[in-house]
């Protein structure tokens, strides 16, 4: 007989980061996400004729703060995860975007990891990373409006 409930593989407390960590991750997580949209903005410019020089830089801009927001956002979805389930009740339309927003992040950095190692051109892959990319933002927005005076809290 084996008891599963005693055997923990993974222990999710000990692994939550302080609420001084939670927030400089925030703030670091909204921080690259306003680069990130900016400097996709930029680079989408191309295709309607706007050229944007240096573009290797912003490319390189745009990757190295993408990069960074993955990571900080997957910190974020650790540290809070677990408090969705409580709040689908009082706050259904937050939980709904936050679930919308998962989805979509997963979405562009999946595209954007193919665009970038890729070694020939998808076609249209840049257009649907685009595309999925502007939608995310929309949905970050809308968790934001709602998660930003939190942040703003000094404690």
């Amino acid at each position: 007989y084996l008891n599963i409930k005693r055997i923990q593989i993974l222990n999710i407390n000990a692994m939550t980061p302080s609420k001084k960590t939670r927030k400089a991750v925030d703030w670091l997580l909204t921080i690259s996400f306003a680069i990130v949209l900016i400097t996709g903005i930029m680079l989408h410019l191309k295709a309607h004729g706007i050229l944007i020089q240096p573009r290797g830089v912003l490319k390189a801009v745009h990757y190295g703060f993408g990069f960074l927001m993955t990571g900080c956002a997957a910190v974020h979805i650790g540290a809070y995860f677990k408090w969705l389930r409580p709040m689908r009740r009082q706050h259904a339309f937050f939980v709904a975007d936050t679930w919308a927003l998962l989805v979509l992040l997963a979405a562009v950095v999946i595209t954007g990891i193919v665009k970038l190692a890729s070694p020939v051109r998808i076609p249209g892959l840049g257009l649907w990373h685009y595309w999925l990319g502007m939608a995310m933002s929309l949905t970050a927005l809308l968790h934001l409006r709602t998660a930003f005076p939190y942040l703003l809290q000094r404690k």
